[in-house]
C-alpha cells in the first residue's frame, strides 16, 4: 500500500516521491528509468551500509550454492541470500552493521529498508525542498 496516501511525500514501500507516484503514468520511458535507477542505486548503497562480508569463504561458497545465482552485484545476492537462503546473515558469512551480529536476516531486511527509506527521504528533502524566507 502507498504512504503517500497517507500523506508521506517519499513512499515507504517504493521509495519514489509523491509527484512521481502521481505522474507516473504520464512519464516517459527515460524519465521512468531515471526513477528507477536512482531507487536502485539508493537501495545498493543501504545494503553495502547495512551488511558486510566478515567470511569471504563462507560468503563464497553460500552464492555457489545458490542454484539462480544470476546477479553479480553485491546488493542483489545479499538480498536473495537473507530472503531465500539463510535464517541469519553469519550462516552466509554476512555480518550485520550496526546490529547484534546474532540478528535474524528478517532483522537486516528491515534495516536496510530502513536505511533506503531515510536516504530516499534525504535524496527527496536535497532535491525538491526549499528554504523558507
Amino acid at each position: 500500500m502507498c504512504s503517500t496516501t497517507y500523506g508521506d511525500l517519499v513512499c515507504r514501500g517504493c521509495k519514489r516521491f509523491s509527484h512521481e507516484i502521481v505522474g507516473w503514468n504520464d512519464y516517459d520511458p527515460d524519465q521512468q528509468e531515471r526513477v528507477r535507477s536512482r531507487l536502485v542505486k539508493l537501495h545498493h548503497e543501504s545494503v553495502r551500509a547495512c551488511v558486510g562480508v566478515y567470511d569471504q569463504i563462507r560468503w563464497q561458497l553460500t552464492i555457489e550454492s545458490m542454484i539462480d545465482a544470476e546477479p553479480t552485484e553485491f546488493a542483489p545476492l545479499v538480498l536473495a541470500v537473507l530472503k531465500n537462503v539463510v535464517r541469519k546473515p553469519t550462516e552466509a558469512g554476512l555480518e550485520p552493521l550496526g546490529l547484534p551480529r546474532d540478528v535474524s536476516s528478517g532483522d537486516v531486511l528491515r534495516s536496510i529498508d530502513r536505511e533506503f527509506y531515510i536516504r530516499s527521504t534525504a535524496y527527496y528533502e536535497r532535491s525538491f525542498k526549499t528554504l523558507a524566507l
